[in-house]
């Protein structure tokens, strides 16, 4: 009797096309993330003496997405205290430089923002504020008082004290002092100002006495 043989597909082969199937689905189905821009420092604060130029800031533009993005800085307000340095029409990653120059800047606060841009960035654009103290150097003149009286003489005149700032803007300021034989016209005002120093030497013995007027 002749015999006839079929071929039989395994059953399992179905299932291994179907995982293979569905694992290649899950590959498919992730999608790249939106391009977002990050600068950082986020902001930028700065405390200085009059005259005194700080150093300068660099500034890191990052994409913490996906693809290749460029980008552009520009100073907000237009202060001519600020400037930026480097390449600021870029592709990320890249960085510039924030310089601030004082200039004849009078003591007070200035502020200002640096914009980044990019386009079709979510995101965009990216402000990091620029915050600038000047602060003021307080003189005095004379820097120094001499008072010269012979003891049992009356109380020699009070001598005048010039209380200014490097900077023209005005300024609150206190006044301290620590011997008993000293006195000051004002312990307190806003300077540009004067304040008269008198010295009462009628229960002082013959000698050399010194004290501090502290601004």
């Amino acid at each position: 009797m002749a015999r006839h043989w079929r071929a039989i597909r395994p059953a399992y082969l179905g299932l291994i096309a179907l995982a293979a199937l569905l694992s290649g689905c899950g590959e498919d189905s992730e999608s790249p993330s939106p391009p977002m821009l990050r600068a950082t420092p986020d902001a930028v604060t700065r405390e200085i003496p009059y005259g005194i130029n700080p150093s300068p800031q660099w500034i890191r533009v990052d994409n913490t997405g996906d693809g290749l993005i460029g980008y552009s800085a520009r100073i907000g307000g237009g202060s001519t205290w600020l400037r930026l340095f480097g390449e600021i029409n870029s592709t990320v990653t890249d960085s510039f430089m924030v310089s601030i120059s004082v200039g004849g800047l009078e003591a007070g606060l200035y502020r200002d923002t640096v914009w980044i841009e990019s386009p079709l960035v979510v995101n965009s654009p990216v402000a990091v504020p620029i915050e600038l103290t000047v602060t003021n150097l307080i003189e005095t003149d004379p820097a120094k008082l001499v008072f010269l009286t012979v003891s049992g003489d009356p109380n020699p005149e009070p001598s005048t004290l010039t209380i200014a700032g490097a900077s023209s803007a005005p300024f609150e300021y206190l006044l301290s002092e620590g011997a008993s034989w000293l006195t000051l016209s004002e312990y307190a005002g806003m300077a540009p100002d004067t304040v008269e120093v008198s010295v009462d030497i009628q229960s002082l013995e013959p000698g050399t006495y010194v004290d501090s007027v502290v601004v």
